[in-house]
């Protein structure tokens, strides 16, 4: 009769027992030996290698160490194949081939530094991680680990360059700008903040393949814009690189689902931050907009400036649905923005990561404004971009700039035309 070994001595062990007690042969073993259960004493972990493995069933790990033991019991040549594991929070027997993490090495990896002492702690952060994915695609790596550089050493004195944030809100928005944005590419393997600069340099020094290739602690680096990838769309490559994490995904079709039942997503999305307000949603326009739309048809969503989301909707929008995780973790934007049948906004920093997610329909309104060196015409120029004309980065023709302000008049001229469009009438 084959023969299970439970490895551990614990509560893990007593439940695994008993939801399976149909085990009539079994031994126990530890990594040490000589604890007791059931009126047995455990085999140390060097008595068991001398076992015959032939007549032993399986192996069930009983213990949080599921590493350490799994790799421990392939160093006495105890097949993977027979090894499980008794997971504890959904009481059922798991497989640890199944949990095998395939080995990484350094050379698989581009390393990616993002600079803060001469990026904003902005969305223009989508344009350096876009850049990242196509130098890793070039270089032929298989992920992508982000590094944060500080504009803090720890050798001498710098001029940190705040640019208009406190260092609270800094740190707030590297968390919930930086990290995110990296985390909606598929080959990141991992994002990581730096205390100082020269943290940094040790990477460099080790040999391993880095995006600047010539970073260097002691000066300041190279600033990405989006002026850098008009390149790769000249060339016809593809640089729609992002998508929101499967987790986020199947979250918001839950939300879609079970709220909007069945009707089409309208993703609004509002401007509300105190710097620059001028150039914030006119929420009355945008509310119109929302009460004009046939609720059989379509499921408005409004999702908020993140600075504003724990305030109450304004009172123009009515009972409309309001979508706070969007606002709070913007991976979960970044899903509902893939799974709208429509997303607007006036242009803000969030929206522009639209223009690289493959196949969703966009409005982005934008109105220049010559008294703002941001939003003056000879700025989107420089930027590449032909006022009149729709984006040159977008992913397709679905995705369409409104040059003007979003005025009621504006917002649903544009989204009427989107929709003929569409709908091929």
């Amino acid at each position: 009769m084959a023969t299970t070994v439970l490895y551990g001595v614990n509560d893990a062990t007593q439940a695994y027992v008993s939801q399976y007690d149909d085990i009539n042969k079994f031994i126990i073993v530890t990594t040490n030996g000589g604890e007791i259960f059931d009126n047995q004493t455990a085999l140390s972990l060097e008595e068991f290698a001398h076992q015959n493995f032939d007549e032993i069933e399986k192996v069930v790990i009983c213990s949080s160490y599921v590493c350490e033991i799994s790799n421990s019991l392939l160093n006495v040549g105890f097949p993977l194949e027979k090894m499980f594991f008794f997971d504890t929070f959904n009481v059922e027997l798991e497989a640890c081939s199944k949990n095998l993490r395939p080995q990484i090495r350094p050379g698989d990896i581009l390393y990616a530094f993002y600079d803060l002492a001469s990026n904003w702690v902005t969305f223009d952060v989508v344009a350096f991680a876009v850049i990242a994915e196509m130098e890793r695609r070039k270089r032929g790596k298989s992920y992508i680990h982000f590094f944060i550089v500080p504009d803090r050493s720890c050798q001498r004195d710098m001029l940190g360059a705040q640019k208009c944030q406190s260092e609270e809100e800094r740190s707030w928005r590297i968390d919930h700008i930086l990290q995110p944005v990296f985390r909606c590419l598929p080959a990141t393997i991992s994002v990581s903040n730096l205390a100082f600069r020269e943290e940094a340099d040790r990477i460099m020094e080790s040999g391993v393949s880095c995006i600047p290739n010539d970073f260097r602690s002691d000066k300041v680096g190279l600033h990405f814009s989006h002026m850098m990838l008009n390149e790769y769309r000249q060339k016809g490559e593809c640089i729609s690189v992002f998508e929101a994490p499967q987790y986020a995904r199947d979250m918001v079709a839950r939300y879609l689902d079970g709220f909007g039942r069945g009707r089409k997503p309208i993703v609004v999305n509002l401007r509300e931050y105190d710097i620059q307000s001028n150039r914030n949603s006119r929420v009355n326009e945008w509310a119109k907009f929302v009460s004009s739309l046939d609720m059989n048809t379509y499921f408005p969503v409004v999702v908020r400036d993140s600075y504003c989301m724990m305030d109450e909707l304004p009172s123009e929008f009515g009972n409309v649905s309001v979508f706070p995780f969007a606002s709070s973790d913007y991976i979960f934007r970044v899903a509902l923005f893939e799974q709208a049948y429509v997303s607007l906004s006036t242009t803000n920093g969030v929206f522009f990561i639209t223009n690289f997610l493959r196949n969703t329909a966009t409005i982005n309104l934008i109105e220049t404004d010559e008294d703002n060196p941001c939003m003056a015409k000879k700025a989107w120029e420089r930027s590449g971009f032909k006022p009149g004309e729709n984006s040159p980065l977008r992913d397709n023709d679905n995705q369409i700039i409104h040059w003007g302000a979003d005025t009621y008049e504006n917002i649903l001229c544009s989204f009427q035309r989107l929709v003929r469009q569409m709908e091929g009438r």
